[in-house]
């Protein structure tokens, strides 16, 4: 996404109508106006293609020479057969662990950082067991990306003992938290205020947002990164790369 224009905050300030509880349905509103044709498309590609991505996470579990890795994707696809909820959940939570990581810069010093599976993973989706743990996740998350010298952007946090028994799904913009009913809907929400804020994508998730960009909602931006890792997902999954890429 560009990095020109308003921040969030910014952004979020000057339109306080967007900090209410049901602030998002006027950026989802927007983002319907702009992308007319993609309002639905993760609703309507998530179930075709959530077999072959946990499929292939199953083969590529049994390659890992991480032991860190296995033991938690093996955790995950424990939980595949449950329900089209957790499978959705657990779907979604593959792609970290699919889409490559690349070294990220600090954008106010030379320091770099390669941000972990486990980093990558809690900057696209973040699992908590209570409602209590949310607050202190999201003030230690912004300390952590301000010490780096980047800031918090939109991520989702989910609240539960388990994945099969997930309470809230939670939009997090800022100092708004966003409650949405399901994961497909806190992704799908998460995803259109990037881009009806013009915003950057969190920068250990960059390659996942831009998988679901590309492979889900099949959208293009003049601002768009090319990964190598994205473009090749996409095919061993069977997904049509678009025009251009």
């Amino acid at each position: 996404m560009s990095q020109d224009g308003p921040s969030i905050a910014e952004y979020m300030t000057e339109f306080p109508c967007l900090k209410k509880p049901a602030g998002y349905l006027l950026i989802l509103k927007d983002f319907n106006v702009a992308y007319p044709k993609s309002v639905d498309k993760l609703y309507q590609n998530l179930p075709i293609y959530r077999k072959k991505i946990i499929d292939l996470t199953l083969t590529r579990t049994k390659k890992t020479k991480d032991s860190t890795v296995h033991q938690i994707l093996n955790e995950y696809l424990q939980y595949n057969s449950d329900d089209e909820e957790t499978s959705n959940i657990v779907c979604l939570f593959c792609l970290v662990f699919l889409v490559g990581n690349s070294v990220v810069r600090g954008k106010k010093s030379t320091s770099q950082w390669k941000p972990s599976k486990l980093e990558a993973r809690d900057g696209f989706i973040t699992k908590v067991s209570s409602d209590a743990e949310v607050q202190e996740t999201i003030g230690r998350r912004r300390e952590k990306l301000s010490s780096l010298g980047h800031t918090l952007q939109p991520f989702i946090i989910i609240v539960g003992q388990s994945y099969h028994h997930i309470q809230n799904y939670l939009v997090i913009v800022d100092n708004t938290i966003y409650k949405l009913h399901s994961i497909t809907a806190a992704v799908d929400c998460c995803f259109k205020i990037f881009l009806t804020l013009n915003a950057e994508y969190p920068v250990e998730s960059t390659g996942i947002w831009y998988f679901i960009q590309k492979g889900f909602y099949q959208i293009k931006t003049p601002w768009d990164k090319n990964y190598t890792t994205v473009s090749a997902l996409l095919s061993d999954i069977g997904i049509p790369i678009m025009q251009g890429e």
